[in-house]
């Protein structure tokens, strides 16, 4: 009887013991951060567009899933304006492809952007044929 008695509980204790922190970890993810504008392409090429107003604009995505995409602008009266915050929600898709999901407009348009990212940057396709590559910061 006292055999049985050790080996149920030295059987109950290695499951209850011996539990592993795999369940408990919460990595960030690595888009997780501030993305400040970095470069602007005009067909592949550096045209040296980013000026010292939109250099400020940037992407900050949000460990919750969400983020806010800021955008400046030198207005007419040559000063360094917010232009817009759109904010959106994100998701990993795998592969370092992220969606952006951006939040109705004005007008109730919504639309979604995909990047790729690449090391410590990425890049998004707004205007055909310029391409806006942002680094994390």
């Amino acid at each position: 009887m006292k055999k049985l008695t050790l080996i149920l509980s030295l059987t109950i204790l290695s499951f209850t013991s011996c539990s592993t922190d795999d369940d408990t970890t919460n990595d960030q993810d690595m888009f997780v951060g501030t993305w400040n504008l970095s470069m602007g392409l005009l067909n592949g090429e550096d045209r040296d567009i980013i000026n010292d107003c939109n250099s400020r604009s940037n992407f900050t995505i949000n460990a919750d899933g969400t983020f806010i995409e800021t955008d400046y602008s030198t207005s007419d009266a040559n000063t360094c304006e917010l232009d817009f915050a759109d904010p959106g929600t994100w998701e990993n898709l795998g592969n370092n492809i992220y969606r952006l999901n951006y939040d109705a407009d004005a007008d109730g348009d919504t639309y979604t952007e995909d990047v790729i990212v690449n090391g410590n940057s990425f890049s998004v396709y707004y205007d055909d044929p310029y391409v806006y590559v942002y680094t994390k910061s």
